[in-house]
């Protein structure tokens, strides 16, 4: 359930927003964005962050994810197979363009090995439709 406080400039604005401004004493600024420790929205008992941007907060959610399925807030969830592990144990992707602030994502080599294979087929036959100009072929 989210509930629309007034704001100056006649917005609306949601309870933990408002309920961070009244803390800062001040508007959050457009970047900021407002995080819920217990990931519980409805929650807003000495329950909020006040992140500076998007990518933060994001980190934030990544962290705690990592936590309650690992132990470790440090761990990565490998994308191919799922499961946790060091991130010094795996490959890293780093996003770019559109995707940049959306965090990198992470393999194990094996498993990309394993993906690579699986799907080896389909790969060849694409790259064949590239280098002839069809690109209608899958």
């Amino acid at each position: 359930m989210t509930y629309v406080y007034p704001k100056t400039g006649g917005h609306g604005n949601t309870l933990h927003r408002y309920l961070a401004e009244k803390a800062l004493g001040r508007e959050l600024k457009g970047s900021e964005q407002v995080h819920h420790i217990d990931l519980d929205p409805a929650n807003t008992n000495n329950n909020l962050v006040i992140c500076p941007d998007q990518k933060y907060h994001f980190l934030l959610h990544t962290r705690t994810e990592a936590l309650l399925a690992s132990g470790n807030p440090d761990y990565r969830k490998c994308y191919l197979c799922k499961v946790w592990c060091n991130p010094a144990t795996m490959s890293q992707v780093k996003r770019k363009g559109a995707y940049a602030g959306k965090g990198d994502y992470f393999y194990h080599k094996a498993c990309a090995t394993a993906n690579y294979y699986k799907n080896r087929e389909v790969i060849l036959d694409n790259r064949q439709a590239r280098r002839e100009g069809d690109w209608r072929r899958n």
